[in-house]
């Protein structure tokens, strides 16, 4: 991202759009942490059923189910706020006017793929990838980008 804001993105779209990569790092990381910490409640449990006398649960599974439901809870505010983002950064992709241009800002900036990766599978120069790139962040927002002549030929026939 710094290096993005290094280049001095005026696009407010583009926000919008990397942080959705962002949001679900933290939805995948929450979902990590919570199978982690449910499968240590349920190893622990299995331990504990086997053992004579264990009839009541020790004082440590509250504080693990503590944590679970606030995971749960901080998990489930994030998917919310994944699915408004979402929405959102749908709007902006629809409203760009061609097919090519909607899957580049969305390799570029959504899925944040390499740059190699994006050239390949669009079967674009260096020099096209640098000039749309330049296009959408110099612009306002995605409805104000000046996309390249070669798209906008594209997208008119």
């Amino acid at each position: 991202m710094s290096e993005r804001e290094y280049r001095g993105i005026r696009n407010r779209d583009v926000l919008l759009l990397t942080r959705i990569f962002y949001i679900m790092a933290d939805i995948r990381s929450l979902q990590r942490r919570c199978e982690f910490h449910t499968e240590q409640l349920f190893s622990t449990t299995k331990r504990l059923t086997g053992m004579p006398g264990g009839g009541g649960l020790p004082h440590g599974f509250d504080s693990i189910i503590g944590e679970l439901e606030e995971m749960n809870r901080d998990y489930i505010e994030r998917i919310n706020e994944y699915c408004r983002d979402l929405m959102r950064a749908e709007k902006t992709l629809n409203n760009i006017p061609h097919e090519t241009m909607r899957t580049f800002v969305r390799m570029v900036y959504v899925d944040q793929l390499a740059q190699a990766e994006v050239l390949r599978e669009l079967e674009m120069s260096e020099y096209q990838f640098d000039k749309a790139r330049r296009a959408i962040e110099e612009a306002e927002s995605m409805r104000k980008v000046e996309w390249p002549e070669k798209w906008r030929a594209e997208a008119g026939g």
